[in-house]
């Protein structure tokens, strides 16, 4: 599972970050690292910085947006050190193994880690499935960015080289049955299909008079939440597709 997940800096600014942030994953066996619009790199500071970890900075992916380094996730975790308006649901590190235990077998995770003077904005927190925050000090809870990559990944470490062994091959270990999710029956739509349907429901949605551009209100967060919270596969959002094509089009031969 740890070579399905993607550590993603949004707009680093400082190239020792980025080292530090590789040195880390290599600790803790994570190899793919994406970094999105950074300020400077490549860039000596990063390498003397990420000591052995050379090869994770070798091999790490460097694009311009974000819409780019999650087009072929197909589920995405936000870290943010404080509850945003509408946010999903919010989860600590330690909770996090259990999460990605569950989805089915080959799935792609990218965790979005921040700039460091003002983390993530509200709209790319809201391409998130799950928000994510560390504890820490009320009194002083300011963590630097490599900490912070390292605890998650200290977490997740460990769970997939103990507890997840255990699990049959090749099925989603069920962490709790309490709280058991779904095992799907056909792979999770990557995050550029659900930017897609989004796109087309906002659409619809002005077209058909329900929501004004002049004050559309939280409706299209809203919309996004509940899509995101709850994971479609690639059938659901085709479906999806269809039936508000469908709509779409027998509204504009009512309306003529």
């Amino acid at each position: 599972m740890l070579e399905k997940i993607s550590i993603v800096m949004v707009e680093p600014q400082h190239p020792g970050n980025i080292g530090s942030v590789a040195r880390a994953m290599k600790t803790m066996d994570l190899k793919n690292l994406v970094l999105v619009a950074p300020s400077r790199y490549p860039d000596p500071q990063a390498l003397w910085r990420s000591a052995n970890a050379t090869d994770i900075l070798e091999k790490a992916i460097v694009l311009q947006t974000l819409e780019e380094a999650l087009s072929d996730a197909q589920f995405v975790v936000g870290t943010s050190a404080r509850v945003r308006q509408l946010s999903p649901r919010i989860l600590e590190p330690r909770s996090l193994g259990p999460k990605l235990a569950n989805l089915n077998p080959g799935s792609s995770t990218a965790i979005l880690f921040g700039r460091e003077d003002s983390g993530l904005t509200n709209e790319e927190l809201q391409k998130c499935h799950v928000h994510l925050q560390i504890p820490a000090s009320e009194e002083y809870g300011v963590l630097n960015l490599a900490m912070a990559v390292q605890i998650v990944a200290y977490e997740l470490f460990v769970f997939f080289k103990t507890k997840a062994n255990e699990a049959p091959e090749n099925k989603p270990m069920l962490s709790n049955p309490a709280s058991e999710e779904r095992v799907w029956d056909r792979p999770r739509a990557s995050q550029d299909k659900i930017e897609a349907l989004i796109a087309q429901i906002e659409r619809s949605l002005y077209i058909s008079g329900y929501l004004s551009e002049k004050n559309p209100g939280l409706v299209l967060q809203r919309i996004r939440r509940m899509l995101m919270r709850n994971s479609l596969d690639h059938s659901e959002v085709q479906i999806l597709h269809g039936f508000i094509k469908k709509l779409t089009e027998s509204s504009d031969v009512s309306a003529k």
